[in-house]
């Protein structure tokens, strides 16, 4: 629904968030989602929040979209984060060949993943490319259909330049069964992500697995395909944070109340409790105001300032930096539970500290 007001009917219910969570633990100990989350999932195509409806996605724009990954977050840090950045690489759907696009994306199972960091060639040849490289950080690796990576294309030995004289970059996306996974995602946090590092070797790709990701060369009319990329990744980003800290603060105030219970009183945790509720409120509020108004704007004019651009970066690292400073200020007052590896609240501080190691967050 593309519409300046978030309709917010598709949020999970207290019995989708109660059965997902009981899965967590079992998902970081093995590394990755597990099968039944997964399901859940695909039931509720939150992978492909982004897709257009032609594809049987949902269509959604950036308000529903993000608050919903707030919630996903919410319910655990993996889970948030992989629909996420899944979810974000399945945007591409509306900038590649329509009809190869319906090919891919009307797979109820259709995960894309990848970098977009440089790092392999494209050489030109055959009327497509030749693409070799390794690419780190491919979230979901083991249940994406496609992966995504940024090359720098090269003819005759040399690299091609864009119109300004530098090397030229396009996107490219392969299909699982061209690539190698490489399983070194060994994080202290995030451990169900399965962010692994893919390679490709002498991969060839017609012209059709080749995109750009810019306004101009969308090839879908659904606004959230003009709207530039930089704020929908650092909007989606931010709100994984708020989502995890709202989960550790839900922590921290159980075992306020379990104090409460016995007829004893932490003082200092119920001080730091109302200073952070408060401080994150706040930040969340203004952020979503900003996030809000900019939808609101480009849907019409077509287009965001710079000074809109600047609020929204600014919002964002915000609400990180309010989001981690509550639950720093709050870690210290939970008990030895909090450095039990085994325990949700250390499990949530492990991700949210994994996660701002993005350079998008800092």
């Amino acid at each position: 629904m593309n519409t300046a007001h978030p309709n917010l009917s598709f949020m999970p219910t207290e019995s989708v968030i109660k059965t997902l969570r009981g899965y967590t633990a079992h998902a970081e100990k093995d590394g990755q989602l597990t099968a039944d989350q997964l399901d859940i999932i695909y039931e509720n195509r939150w992978f492909k929040l982004f897709v257009p409806r032609e594809f049987d996605g949902l269509d959604l724009g950036v308000p529903e979209g993000v608050r919903l990954e707030e919630e996903l977050a919410y319910i655990d840090g993996s889970l948030g984060w992989t629909v996420t950045l899944c979810a974000g690489a399945n945007l591409f759907s509306g900038y590649i060949d329509p009809i190869l696009a319906r090919e891919v994306f009307t797979d109820p199972q259709v995960c894309l993943g990848g970098s977009g960091r440089p790092s392999g060639t494209a050489t030109v040849k055959d009327g497509g490319y030749e693409v070799n490289g390794m690419w780190r950080y491919a979230t979901g690796a083991p249940h994406n259909t496609q992966f995504t990576a940024n090359c720098i294309i090269e003819q005759d030995g040399e690299p091609v330049l864009d119109s300004e004289g530098n090397p030229l970059i396009k996107s490219f996306f392969f299909d699982q069964k061209d690539v190698r996974i490489v399983s070194d995602w060994n994080t202290f946090g995030l451990k169900a992500t399965a962010s692994h590092s893919f390679e490709v070797k002498n991969v060839w790709v017609d012209q059709r697995h080749s995109f750009l990701i810019l306004p101009e060369h969308a090839r879908q009319d659904s606004p959230i395909y003009r709207y530039p990329f930089i704020p929908f990744a650092q909007t989606t980003l931010a709100v994984n944070t708020l989502g995890m800290a709202r989960h550790f603060i839900a922590c921290c105030e159980d075992f306020a109340m379990r104090y409460n219970q016995i007829g004893k009183t932490n003082k200092m945790l119920e001080g730091l409790l109302q200073q952070g509720v408060e401080r994150v409120t706040t930040a969340k509020h203004s952020f979503y105001e900003v996030l809000d108004s900019s939808w609101e704007v480009f849907l019409q004019n077509g287009q965001l300032t710079e000074i809109m651009l600047q609020r929204i970066a600014e919002t964002s690292r915000a609400l990180v930096s309010v989001s981690q400073d509550a639950v720093v200020s709050l870690y210290p007052h939970c008990g030895i539970i909090a450095a039990d590896e085994s325990s949700a609240i250390n499990r949530i501080w492990r991700d949210i500290f994994t996660a701002s190691q993005h350079s998008l967050l800092r």
